[in-house]
This record gives C-alpha cells, structure tokens and sequence, in this order.
C-alpha cells in the first residue's frame, strides 16, 4: 500500500494523469492486488476501511500461534 500511495504521489508531481497511470502500471510487473482493489478508490478519495487492523491482528496472532506449535519463525510476521 504505501508503494502504491508513493507512486501516485510521485506520478501527481510529475505532472501525469493519475487514471492514465494507473491503468498503465496495473498491467505487468507493477500490478498487484492493492492497486486492483484501492488504485481508483484512493484516485475518487475513497478513504473507506477496505480491511480493518483488528482483522490483521487476529490473523496474524493465529499464524504465530500455529508457527510456534510447529517449532518455526517468521520474523516479519511478528
């Protein structure tokens, strides 16, 4: 998310159209699934919730569970 933000940012002080893009980078390598989900959302000022922390939290607190009872470590997770 905070690379897409960027390059919206840098995009807008280049002077380019952000709708132009946006649809340019969505294809090929710069894609992802941020830009498909928030790319035209974040263009309208949609600021809406997409997924809220609490989720994460919870989701994140499961997989460091299950990765302690299998013995290994992830340490970007935590």
């Amino acid at each position: 998310m905070i690379r897409l933000i960027e390059g919206m940012v840098y995009a807008h002080k280049a002077g380019l159209d952000l709708g132009v893009y946006l649809d340019a980078i969505s294809t090929g390598a710069a894609g992802s699934k941020s830009l498909d989900l928030y790319g035209q959302r974040i263009l309208k000022r949609d600021f809406e919730a997409g997924f809220y922390v609490n989720h994460l939290v919870k989701d994140l607190g499961i997989c460091l569970r299950e990765c302690e009872k299998m013995g290994i470590a992830l340490p970007c997770v935590s």
